[in-house]
């Protein structure tokens, strides 16, 4: 493993990566750290934003295959096979909404058990907007059940939970002028928002095989380089869409344009190819 170096053209690709590894019985280290809105309760947060946002039937699907509530909702016999069941009536009925009242033939029994459970279990999220800072308890009590009971969870997982604590103190101690009127799904999006500016630290495993970002490629001697998202706008890098500062006003300032953006990648590709045994 340490003859081998990932590189990611983009961080999103993270998640993907690290499980395609582990899947194939590698095991990887996120050197770079992981986005906590890309953690399993961040994901789950995610999919709850969507489905309140969009009450669609797409963002239901989503929601309800989220692996930490299929473990939660495994022991209810009333939801056996509901993803099984949902992909069915989706495929076979293609609806546009979800909820009573049902039609009267081809909804399997499942589904408006599933239906219920999730409303019970977004009650907390009822009742309108309020100030941001008095969502704090509405939002733990939606996860509080989903992780109250977990065979001996994984340390990331705990850190995950933790830092989402952080984040709902942190909105809770906002003072009145700083805590707009919001609704649960702007209160979860802010939560979101905040999950993704902070990072997980991953602890080193050995041996593991490295996952770095693509600017890191040059320090790490690694004789193997697998380099995943080399896409336009990742590899070669460019930034195209800034409001006040575009591509032509950077560089008459003599700041970092796209111009140089692809100067640095073309360099750092050719450094790659010409000091490593192998390149993918």
């Amino acid at each position: 493993p340490d003859e081998v170096l990932v590189a990611l053209g983009e961080e999103a690709l993270a998640p993907t990566v690290a499980r395609t590894l582990r899947v194939a019985g590698l095991r990887p280290h996120l050197a770079i750290g992981m986005p906590l809105h890309r953690s399993r309760p961040g994901q789950l947060l995610v999919a709850l934003v969507m489905w309140l946002e969009s009450q669609s039937v797409d963002a239901f699907a989503a929601l309800v295959r989220h692996p930490d509530l299929e473990r939660w909702w495994s022991a209810d016999p009333a939801l056996d096979g509901y993803v099984d069941a949902l992909d069915r009536y989706r495929e076979e009925r293609a609806p546009v909404r979800l909820g009573a009242p049902w039609p009267e033939e081809g909804v399997p029994a499942v589904l408006p058990s599933l239906w219920d459970t999730v409303a019970r279990w977004c009650q907390p999220l009822a009742g309108g907007s309020r100030p941001l800072s008095q969502w704090r308890a509405a939002i733990g009590d939606v996860l509080a059940p989903v992780y109250a009971d977990l065979p001996e969870p994984e340390p990331h997982l705990l850190e995950s939970l933790a830092a989402v604590a952080e984040t709902l103190d942190e909105i809770a101690t906002l003072p009145e002028a700083l805590s707009p009127v919001a609704g649960a799904a702007e209160a979860l999006a802010v939560v979101v928002d905040a999950l993704a500016e902070r990072l997980l630290p991953a602890e080193p495993e050995e041996p593991a095989i490295e996952l770095v970002g693509w600017l890191e490629t040059a320090l790490d001697d690694a004789p193997v380089l697998l380099v995943a998202g080399v896409n336009e706008g990742a590899i070669p890098e460019s930034v195209n869409a800034d409001l006040f500062l575009p591509d032509a006003v950077c560089r008459e300032l003599g700041l970092f344009d796209n111009r140089r953006r692809y100067a640095r990648d073309a360099a750092l590709l050719q450094a790659a190819l010409h000091s490593r045994e192998r390149v993918v």
